[in-house]
């Protein structure tokens, strides 16, 4: 009698096993999985990669500080790419767009990349979405905004170069930024790459950073700050304004070169913005 009980809660058992092995498999058969597509991207130190979306970028994310990134001046939909120094390690680059739609790239180091231009467009008449500005307007107000008094001194000091925000000032519903750089070396500085961009508090250190690139409405600024001399750039943006757990980073790198400096603002800094009547 024993063994027949025996042999019935073995049955038993068994058929429990069974059932729930059977519905698992079932749960992992009926789940739907998206697999996102990878494109490869080679990457120079001295030529620019340019990648075209049909929407404007709103979010990159590189996964290595050796890539450089930013929106080309006054194309929301262009994102140009280059490597900040030669032979880095394979990283990949993340792109988020405005229509809600996500791009992931690999990306390597090649000296004389095969492919330059890469487009997710449908139409050559549609690759560059221009913003709706009129550029010999924000051209003649840069020039003004270059002679406003300066208010701000918020600067960092590094490698013979100084790196200053002078002042934020609004006009015609866009917010300016000046900005004073300073080359107190004999060597020239050539700039490389100027961007704005939005990171969480205490991230300015981390090698891989998730930042929101900023695009600029019009930037006028120098390529070139020569030994022992001092020039002032303004970029334009469309008015912001951060929580107190994010930072404006500003950035500028030198071409060919080991200067890179990087500003970091507070939110606070950022609601002394003062209203400019010209």
């Amino acid at each position: 009698m024993k063994s027949v009980v025996k042999v019935f809660v073995m049955m038993i058992s068994f058929m429990m096993i069974y059932e729930t092995t059977v519905y698992a498999q079932g749960l992992q058969e009926n789940k739907t999985v998206t697999t996102i597509g990878l494109y490869h991207l080679e990457l120079s130190d001295n030529k620019t990669t340019n990648v075209i979306f049909p929407y404007a970028v709103k979010s990159v994310d590189r996964g290595s500080a050796d890539v450089i990134a930013q929106v080309a001046q006054g194309f929301g939909n262009v994102l140009q790419l280059k490597a900040n120094v030669a032979d880095f390690k394979q990283t990949n680059v993340t792109v988020i767009t405005s229509d809600g739609k996500f791009y992931s790239f690999l990306s390597d180091y090649n000296s004389d990349p095969k492919l330059l231009n890469l487009s997710f467009t449908d139409s050559v008449k549609n690759m560059a979405l221009p913003d709706d500005y009129n550029a010999k307007v924000l051209g003649n107000d840069a020039a003004e905004i270059l002679q406003a008094k300066p208010f701000l001194h918020k600067h960092i000091v590094d490698e013979q170069m100084k790196l200053r925000l002078s002042g934020i000032y609004l006009k015609d519903n866009l917010m300016w930024f000046k900005l004073q750089i300073s080359n107190r070396s004999q060597v020239d500085f050539d700039i490389n790459n100027l961007s704005f961009s939005i990171i969480d508090k205490g991230q300015a250190k981390r090698t891989a950073r998730q930042e929101i690139l900023l695009q600029p409405v019009y930037t006028k600024q120098a390529e070139i700050i020569k030994g022992n001399a001092t020039k002032e750039i303004v970029l334009v943006f469309e008015p912001f304004t951060l929580s107190n757990a994010k930072r404006l980073k500003i950035q500028i790198s030198e071409k060919a070169g080991g200067r890179n400096l990087i500003l970091l603002i507070k939110a606070r800094k950022l609601l002394r913005a003062r209203l400019l009547k010209i």
